[in-house]
């Protein structure tokens, strides 16, 4: 096999408004040969701090080995979740090249691929703009019509901590409830139905709404309090209760590396881990540490509600590791998602996805839709000068 040699000659940092909460943001990578490698770093309401270290990460670039995509990875030590999400960005795009010089598709240059399609369920939280159990309900619906046979919604929005403490979460909870109800009185009882709590109880209020989401036959609840070690206690005791009803606890989503998650893990505090592509801070090293997930009985389910390069990336993951459960898929949150992609990545059929037959990642971005779509910043770096436009 001839392998072109290449360099990199620029990188480029999009924001691509998406909705009136959303903004994606999306590295492309070019090679002297006009190769293009994509990376997606989208993380809600942190785009001004991803943007800065943009500024401070991307211009280091111009000495990297395309032949030798983990290494800019393994030898950074991102100091925020900002810095890990552009690290990996950056590392996205430096495996989608390597593959595409390889001329194969990711999951075989990351490992192998385990299997040829992936579970994928539907998070119709973005999607719901009407916020009513009715809202849900035809969101739902539509998910269903769509081919989902599982689905996430968030419906807590009243609930927060400081309601929590002060006595009010039973009370808070009720419109969520409601919310749960009328999606499965929609999905049916055999569909997987999961709740995203969005780390807005504390102990003894997410203790209720554990015993009370039961009724509705709920597959997992995720992230019910916040993540901290201190709270490791409590989130153990938390999946005993969840367990205790026949459902899962899931979470960490936010994990930087395998230290992050090891004293959870040890603690045998979830049932699902939930690392994401967009800010583990490398392929590599995410497919390695899932041995270890599967080596410590915990199932993995990658985190993944954002745009198309991170879903690509992730059904590539999710084929190339040893145990994988279930596949997030931001659904219909907007037209972009597809617009964006240049090779349309598969559709759900009967709950379950194939894997992109393109090489690299198995798509890239139109620029057309991506300038006509920009936000405030776009970002150029031409790595051989170190000139900015």
């Amino acid at each position: 096999m001839k392998i072109v040699s290449e360099a990199l000659r620029s990188a480029a940092l999009h924001a691509v408004r998406v909705s009136k909460n959303t903004v994606w943001l999306f590295v492309v990578l070019e090679t002297n040969c006009g190769n293009r490698g994509y990376g997606e770093a989208s993380r809600p309401g942190a785009e001004a701090s991803i943007v800065d270290a943009a500024k401070r990460i991307l211009p280091r670039l111009g000495s990297v080995e395309i032949q030798k995509p983990a290494q800019f990875s393994d030898g950074a030590r991102p100091a925020s979740i900002a810095d890990a999400a552009i690290v990996s960005a950056v590392d996205h795009a430096l495996w989608d090249l390597f593959a595409q010089s390889r001329n194969t598709r990711l999951p075989e240059v990351l490992r192998g691929v385990e299997r040829k399609d992936i579970a994928v369920y539907a998070n119709i939280n973005r999607r719901t703009v009407d916020r009513s159990p009715t809202g849900f309900a035809d969101s739902a619906r539509v998910a269903l019509q769509s081919g989902y046979t599982a689905f996430k919604i968030a419906p807590f929005d009243e609930v927060t901590v400081s309601g929590c403490g002060s006595g009010t979460g039973t009370q808070d909870m009720e419109r969520g409830l409601d919310r749960i109800r009328a999606v499965r009185e929609v999905v049916g009882s055999n569909a997987r139905l999961m709740v995203d709590c969005h780390w807005r109880f504390n102990e003894e209020a997410a203790r209720t709404m554990i015993s009370e989401v039961c009724a509705s036959g709920i597959y997992w609840v995720e992230c019910p309090i916040a993540e901290t070690v201190e709270n490791i206690g409590s989130i153990t005791r938390l999946r005993a209760s969840t367990n205790s009803l026949g459902m899962r606890l899931a979470g960490l989503e936010d994990g930087v590396g395998i230290d992050a998650f090891r004293p959870y893990v040890e603690a045998g505090a979830y049932d699902v881990v939930m690392p994401d592509v967009k800010y583990f801070g490398g392929l590599k090293a995410l497919v390695d540490t899932t041995d270890w997930f599967a080596d410590k009985g915990v199932e993995v389910s990658l985190h993944n509600p954002s745009g198309p390069i991170s879903h690509a990336i992730s059904l590539a993951v999710s084929a190339a590791v040893r145990s994988v459960d279930t596949l997030e898929r931001q659904f219909d949150e907007s037209p972009l998602f597809g617009d964006l992609a240049t090779t349309p990545l598969p559709i759900c059929i009967k709950g379950r996805s194939s894997l992109p037959r393109r090489r690299g990642i198995g798509t890239s971005l139109d620029p057309h839709v991506l300038a006509a779509n920009a936000d405030a910043v776009t970002l150029n770096w031409n790595l051989l000068t170190g000139a900015i436009t």
